[in-house]
């Protein structure tokens, strides 16, 4: 330690006071800085020294350094300096009723030293004289002592916690500080404090006029403008007459408000300091104009002392858009034909003044002007020109004339030099300019200088003939005009056509009408001539007023329907003739030998029904000039008949018909559920099923059930050696005919023969029959032996059994067909059976007992 060595104290103290050492004369030195060092030593003799952060020794007061009044308003780019830390700022002028605005400084090298060795504090407050010995304000202020001191902290600046009360005219204010340093020694001192003046500047002379901010260096008033922004500049202000020293204008401010009212609210923008420059500009990123309104600025000169006059421009109008609505359209230079189409026939198309894309006329160009208008500004000037329309801008026919702001159309003809180009369009162009110089710039559609007519393509007429034997006629027709293809039609209908070469003239059945642009017109209720020829006529105008006619292929008046004398339908493909189906869904029909001999057969139609005419099964359906057609889907039942009915059509559209015979459907063969016999008469079919006949050279067949229930059946049969075969005698037809014979056969004894029956229905459609096989056995059984008795061994010639006759018998054969039965009877003689009659026992029976009366005599026979 180079102060004060150490000094031991007990370990449980914490704090100690030095006094200054002799060394130092009983005093420490003012300004220097000290530091307190603990050394704490243990037990062992170990110890760490402990340093504090120093204490500085002060025993001067501070000294003061400035004490400045500052401007007490606050304005939008103003700089009062209230926070720099600087001796600047200071004012001579208030105008007593705002608040009091100061700033102030003071230092102390020992302890404060700027701030790096502590901090100052101040406290301040608001006299009449620097010494404030007079009168103090805001005494009575909750925020300031009784003395009207307002504490400060370390600030070096304030306002007063009120406005003045209203200080007279000429007074003195003074604003005085006190300083305290880190040590609590004070220091007290004043402003030079402000006079009190009101005074503000003289606007007598002063004006502001509003600039057009795009016509950069004018400084003449306007009421309009179109720029993004706001100019104004301003003139004429003077310091008030009798103010004291110091009342020069300090500086200007400006607002832009929507009101012309002085005072009124700065709505658009609020006041903002420019220093002493007497003009100002709104930026358009801050303040954005809106068109239609009036913009007016206000100006504010304000005195040194705070006395501010304040004057109102007379107003500009933004109008940043130009003006808006106007249709430009080119219209038809003359209204006298021998002016508009010179040397040429033509019509006028349109209206006076209309719109027109063509024109006839190479040396006059008309432009007409409608609709323009501006929400905001009046329009001041029109002017008219014209170009090509594939550059409407450069003005290269005419060139752009003013016609003042009022007229609404202008004639040009060749004294302005116009020669137009054949083909070529020029477009119309006016240019409007609104008060506030934005300009609009409109352009026509254009007009094409066509010197020649159009070209007519064709004209085509069909004529249909209603029932009462009017007719009507449609037209198509087409004409082209490669400059003007707009085009207006008038159709006409000429005729009866006289005869090739008899110099006659055409009547007109009906003079031509106007249909517009449409390419296409139906003619009612006109009475035309049977057989005679007529033409539709076209007169083609052009969107120029020039126009052709053209004539197409003539057509015949028919009031009569096609002939169908030689008519045919048939139920299937041409010349197939069919009046049954077996297809129960499908039908086609074909048709031949419709005549027109005057508008010859244009198209036919057809429809199907279950009745004669009917079309409950297809609705008439047309299929052009198609000669056949089908149908599938019908879903009809076998027995069901058809009819087709063709209607034909010629080309006035009068129609005749004609109705089939009829077809009938049948999807299913006859029934097979037959039976057939052969050899009825003389053939007995056998358990075994198998059938013989007893003639070689003849057969008879007949049969049952092979019947159709919806169409007629035919019958065929045949004769072969096996089943369903026609080996013997081939199928033959019998008609409807249900039995059949042949005589002239030479069949093998012991033969397998059979007979086939084939059923046929009027759709075609087949069933077949067969009998069961048979044999050919031209011979009886050869013949056996009978016995009186009970048996062969037991026979008998007397009885006397009187009620009973018993027989029997053997070797009865036949070795082709074989023994089916035998009969037994008694007789009185033999092969007599007038005793008891024959009976039928089976082929292996070989004996019988006859009950019979007594005493005759009685023969037994067996067959």
């Amino acid at each position: 330690p180079d102060t004060i060595n150490f000094v031991v104290v007990d370990v449980s103290a914490r704090e100690y006071d030095f006094d200054a050492p002799a060394s130092l004369s009983n005093a420490f030195v003012s300004g220097q800085q000290y530091f307190v060092i603990a050394r704490v030593t243990n037990a062992a003799g170990i110890f760490t020294d402990h340093a504090s952060d120093g204490v500085y020794i002060d025993t001067t007061a501070p000294y003061p350094m400035w004490a400045n009044d500052i401007w007490f308003r606050d304005a939008a780019g103003l700089e009062t300096y209230i926070t720099e830390d600087a001796d600047t700022g200071d004012v001579d002028l208030h105008d007593g009723e705002a608040a009091v605005r100061a700033k102030w400084k003071c230092d102390d090298d020992e302890s404060v030293a700027d701030g790096v060795r502590g901090t100052m504090t101040y406290r301040w407050r608001v006299c009449d004289t620097a010494a404030c010995d007079a009168t103090v304000y805001f005494t009575a202020s909750s925020e300031t002592d009784a003395s009207g001191w307002m504490d400060a902290g370390d600030a070096n600046y304030g306002t007063s916690v009120e406005p003045l009360p209203n200080v007279a005219e000429g007074n003195n204010v003074f604003v005085q500080v006190e300083c305290t340093n880190p040590v609590g020694l004070t220091h007290t001192f004043a402003s030079d404090g402000m006079v009190i003046s009101r005074a503000a500047p003289d606007a007598t002379s002063a004006v502001i006029a509003d600039l057009d901010a795009s016509d950069v260096g004018s400084v003449d008033d306007v009421d309009f403008t179109d720029a993004d922004v706001l100019h104004a500049a301003w003139s004429g202000f003077a310091p008030a007459s009798g103010a004291p020293e110091g009342g020069d204008i300090a500086y200007y401010e400006f607002a832009v408000r929507t009101d012309a009212t002085l005072g009124s609210d700065n709505d658009v923008l609020e006041w903002t300091w420019v220093g002493l420059v007497a003009e100002a500009m709104t930026d358009a990123a801050v303040t954005e104009l809106v068109d239609g309104v009036e913009y007016f600025f206000a100006v504010r000169a304000v005195s040194e002392a705070g006395g501010a006059t304040e004057i109102v421009s007379d107003g500009v109008t933004s109008d940043r858009s130009p003006p808006v609505g106007g249709v430009v359209v080119e219209t038809r230079p003359y209204e006298d034909t021998e002016l508009l189409c010179p040397g040429q026939e033509c019509v006028l198309v349109g209206a006076e003044g209309e719109d027109i894309d063509a024109q006839p006329t190479r040396t006059a160009l008309r432009v007409a002007l409608s609709g323009a208008t501006d929400p905001h500004t009046p329009i001041v000037s029109v002017q008219y020109a014209f170009s090509t329309c594939d550059v409407p801008r450069d003005f290269n026919t005419v060139p752009l004339t003013d016609f003042g702001s009022t007229d609404d159309a202008a004639l040009f003809d060749d004294g302005d030099g116009v020669d137009l180009a054949h083909g070529r369009r020029y477009c119309g162009v006016a240019v409007v300019t609104n008060a506030a110089g934005a300009e609009a710039i409109f352009v026509g559609d254009g007009v094409v200088f066509d010197l020649t007519p159009p070209v007519p393509l064709y004209a085509r007429g069909t004529v249909a003939v209603a029932a009462d034997l009017t007719a009507t006629v449609s037209v198509t027709h087409a004409c082209v005009d490669a400059q003007a293809p707009g085009m207006e039609y008038l159709v006409a209908i000429e005729g009866p056509l006289p005869a090739a070469g008899s110099g006659e003239s055409t009547p007109v059945a009906r003079d031509f009408v106007s249909v517009g642009d449409a390419e296409s017109d139906v003619i009612t209720g006109l009475d035309l001539d049977h057989a005679s020829r007529y033409v539709a006529a076209v007169k083609c105008i052009s969107e120029a007023g020039l126009f052709s006619v053209g004539r197409g292929e003539p057509f015949v008046m028919d009031e009569t329907g096609p002939d169908v004398d030689d008519v045919t339908v048939w139920h299937g493909a041409h010349r197939v003739v069919a009046s049954y189906s077996v297809n129960r869904d499908r039908l086609v029909a074909s048709w031949t030998g419709f005549r027109d001999a005057e508008s010859h057969v244009d198209r036919f139609a057809w429809s199907v029904g279950t009745t004669e005419g009917g079309s409950d099964l297809v609705a008439l359906t047309d299929v052009g000039a198609a000669t056949t057609a089908s149908v599938d889907g019908l879903g009809l039942s076998d027995g069901d008949t058809m009819y087709v009915t063709v209607h034909a059509y010629n080309r006035v559209g009068l129609s005749s018909q004609v109705v089939s015979t009829g077809i009938t459907v049948d999807s299913s063969a006859p029934e097979d559920g037959s039976v057939v016999i052969v050899n009825l008469s003389g053939a007995d079919p056998e358990d075994d099923g198998m059938t013989y006949v007893t003639t070689v050279t003849t057969v008879e067949a007949q049969w049952t059930g092979l019947t159709d229930a919806h169409t007629p059946v035919t019958y065929e049969w045949s004769i072969g050696s096996s089943a369903y075969g026609q080996q013997i005698v081939a199928f033959a037809n019998v008609g409807d005919a249900t039995e059949a014979t042949v005589d002239t056969l030479s069949l093998a004894v012991s033969g397998v023969y059979f007979v086939t029956v084939r059923a046929r229905n009027a759709a075609g459609l087949v069933s077949h029959a067969a009998t069961r096989p048979f044999f050919v056995d031209p011979y009886p059984p050869e013949a056996g032996r009978v016995y009186d008795g009970p048996s062969p061994a037991r026979a008998v010639r007397f009885t006397s059994v009187m009620d009973s006759v018993p027989c029997s018998w053997r070797g009865f054969v036949d070795e082709q067909s074989g023994v089916t039965h035998l009969d037994v009877a008694v007789g009185t003689a033999p092969g007599l059976a007038d005793v008891a009659a024959f009976v039928e026992l089976s082929a292996t029976a070989t004996s019988h007992a006859f009950d019979l009366a007594s005493g005759d005599e009685l023969t037994a026979g067996v067959r």
